[in-house]
């Protein structure tokens, strides 16, 4: 893979990182890992346990695939801890690899690198939530306010 970030993001990151946030564009779209079945496939690897499905429609499939469809339209799905598998591991380090520069002289090196997938609708909330650790997030499709 090419670099991941344009450079005028990591700078602008570096400007911003890790008192504001900072809007970073990326080349991940159409990542072989990042689409449907890659993401299917995933999801059946993992331990169940680390697939969480949250939907406002009462019946739901037991495979990743049919959820996906569903959650065109309601819901979402989260694959956690994606690092466990070393093709995801691998994408989080070309990740890391290249924003580190930026970062670690402000916060540190990346102690336990962990990976979080989400599939969701159009118009499906974050819930209001905190997170201990510092977090880059990355939009792959759609969008999101």
């Amino acid at each position: 893979m090419d670099e991941i970030f344009e450079r005028e993001s990591l700078r602008l990151l570096g400007d911003a990182y890790p008192l504001a946030p900072a809007m970073l564009r990326h080349n991940l779209a159409g990542h072989p890992l990042l689409e449907s079945g890659a993401l299917e496939a995933a999801a059946g690897r993992l331990d169940p346990a680390l697939v969480e499905v949250r939907a406002a429609i009462e019946e739901i499939s037991d495979t990743f695939g049919e959820r996906a469809d569903t959650y065109r339209t309601d819901g979402w799905t989260m694959l956690k801890f994606v690092e466990q598998l070393p093709e995801y591991r691998r994408l989080i380090d070309e990740v890391i690899e290249e924003i580190m520069p930026v970062v670690k002289a402000r916060t540190g090196s990346a102690h336990r690198p962990r990976g979080f997938i989400f599939v969701s609708a159009p118009g499906t909330a974050t819930p209001y939530h905190v997170d201990p650790e510092y977090n880059l997030l990355f939009q792959i499709a759609g969008t999101k306010t």
